[in-house]
């Protein structure tokens, strides 16, 4: 007869405190050979919970039932590996935030599996070179919240997250992607309605083709110092009634206002030190 082994948590704290005791308590446990026939852990009412790259030791592991992931490690790409494995196969995972750092606590390669088949998947974070940048090529399409940065993406992934089309809320920061040049295609980005560009310190030009970002209503573009203009392309945003332009230099802030004050009526400019 087979015996199932589950390991459920209940602890509703909030804060790091809850996360960090039930990691701590599966790591010490795996060390010691203690879970060598589990195969359900259960952390939905846990806020946070961390858990350890040593979790994939657990061969009898077969469910885990979480909502909320949210992980910060300091592994290799290769160590990484075994828990990527394993996220891609959280079927019930409804929100996902990965960190990865150095011992400097510095951003360093975060690698993941594709996660297409998380079709319950709704809101990702990721922080972190991307080791394996097919992950953006395969994000699943339930997807309505999404942040990338520190990805170092070296080919433009607009087309490929512009075809998401619950997409409601996008978060590009710092260096997501090391090109000179972005473009919207036309009819990509349907839903989005709040798009957010920081610190893109390679970014020179943006180009918005018609029927891209069709419902956009909220822009904030800050500190991409070498981007020339906005797009000409957004004039076309009916919906759009905020641009928020923080810590840009401040020729990029005249340009803008001049123009933008002559073609785009009822659009609120905000200008951020």
């Amino acid at each position: 007869m087979e015996i199932s082994v589950p390991f459920s948590s209940f602890d509703a704290r909030e804060g790091p405190d809850p996360g960090e005791d039930v990691g701590n308590f599966l790591r010490r446990g795996i060390a010691r050979g203690c879970f060598k026939r589990l195969n359900v852990i259960d952390l939905e009412g846990v806020f946070q919970p961390r858990l350890p790259e040593s979790l994939g030791k657990i061969v009898e592991l077969r469910l885990i039932n979480l909502r909320k992931l949210g992980l910060m490690c300091q592994l290799t790409s290769s160590q990484q590996k075994p828990p990527a494995k394993w996220i891609a196969k959280l079927n019930h995972l409804e929100s996902l935030r990965l960190k990865s750092i150095d011992e400097m606590v510095q951003p360093s390669d975060l690698y993941l599996e594709p996660l297409s088949s998380l079709k319950n998947l709704s809101s990702i974070y990721l922080l972190g070179r991307l080791g394996n940048p097919i992950v953006v090529d395969n994000l699943p399409e339930s997807l309505t919240e999404i942040t990338l940065s520190l990805s170092e993406l070296t080919e433009n992934p607009m087309p490929k997250l512009g075809k998401l089309r619950n997409l409601r809320i996008l978060n590009l920061f710092a260096k997501f992607n090391t090109g000179k040049n972005m473009v919207c295609s036309s009819d990509s980005f349907p839903l989005l309605r709040v798009l957010n560009i920081w610190k893109l310190e390679e970014l020179e030009e943006w180009i918005v083709e018609e029927g891209a970002l069709t419902i956009l209503k909220e822009l904030e573009i800050r500190s991409c110092n070498k981007l020339k203009m906005i797009p000409d392309g957004l004039q076309h945003l009916v919906h759009c009634s905020e641009l928020k332009l923080t810590k840009m230099p401040n020729e990029f802030n005249e340009r803008v206002t001049e123009y933008w004050s002559k073609v785009a009526h009822g659009l609120s400019i905000i200008i951020k030190d």
